[in-house]
């Protein structure tokens, strides 16, 4: 039997040999992945910039704006403060969740647009136009909505405490269980809105009409309610209105001969309630 060869290499130091080639190749494949990511974003960085600055700088037209704006949105930036939005035609566009505290969007149309959940806090939004706009669950703490438009808006359980909706129009806004604690609808246009467990504590309601408006179960604590129209409004189911001011409402503003059938009976059987004896 022939002797084995004293060059063959033994097994233990092939695979050896295998493993490290094996980590080297590894290595500078997780090598060349950091520096892509790395490129990335550089290149993200520098997108960023100048898409701010397209929205920051004079010169631009609105549909570069508009594309910067989305553009930004994708990214996922979050700062929006010295960002100029405003005059921009945005109907119908897809915003759920996006963040734009901060923001001038003074007279930017979002007629049905979908905004659900978008964070408005301390925006500028004067002159805006949000008919038919879904925005359900957003937040617009302190924002200004002066004169801005929101009919047909659904704002379920959004949060506006402090918003500023002076002379803005909001019929048949759908504002169910919204939170506009201090908010300021000096000649706000609320008719036929739909008001329902919605919190408007200590909120400014002087000369807003509130004629066919569902306030059922909306506190009013604390609000001024100064030359307020409630016509035709269920204002008997609202919460936290005193004594004086029930008196008042009940001489001026019971259901007229254009109120519906079960707005006149509900109404009669509260005043019942109130104004039987005590047993």
């Amino acid at each position: 039997m022939s002797e084995p060869s004293s060059n063959a290499e033994p097994p233990t130091g092939r695979l050896l040999l295998w493993n490290l080639s094996i980590l080297v190749a590894l290595g500078l494949i997780t090598f060349n992945v950091h520096q892509l990511n790395q490129n990335l974003a550089k290149a993200g960085e520098a997108d960023i910039r100048q898409q701010f600055w397209i929205i920051s700088q004079p010169g631009h037209t609105a549909e570069q704006r508009t594309r910067a704006m989305q553009e930004l949105i994708r990214w996922g930036n979050l700062e929006w403060a010295s960002a100029k939005l405003g005059d921009l035609n945005l109907d119908g566009i897809e915003l759920p969740g996006a963040v734009l505290a901060g923001a001038d969007l003074q007279g930017t149309r979002f007629v049905k647009a979908n905004l659900r959940g978008i964070n408005f806090d301390n925006c500028a939004l004067q002159l805006t136009d949000f008919s038919d706009c879904e925005l359900s669950e957003s937040s617009g703490a302190s924002a200004d909505l002066y004169r801005s438009q929101l009919p047909r808006a659904k704002m379920h359980r959004a949060q506006y405490e402090s918003a500023r909706f002076q002379e803005a129009k909001l019929p048949g806004a759908e504002l169910l269980l919204a939170n506009l604690v201090e908010a300021d609808f000096l000649m706000a246009d609320l008719a036929g809105a739909d008001l329902a467990g919605a919190n408007l504590t200590e909120a400014r309601l002087e000369a807003t009409v509130l004629r066919d408006a569902n306030l059922s179960l909306c506190r009013l604590t604390g609000a001024i309610v100064k030359d307020t129209d409630f016509t035709n409004s269920n204002w008997w189911r609202a919460r936290g209105l005193n004594s004086a001011v029930l008196a008042d409402l009940i001489a001026r503003f019971a259901p007229n001969t254009n109120a519906s059938l079960e707005l006149k009976v509900d109404y009669e059987a509260w005043l019942q309630k109130r104004t039987a004896p005590e047993k």
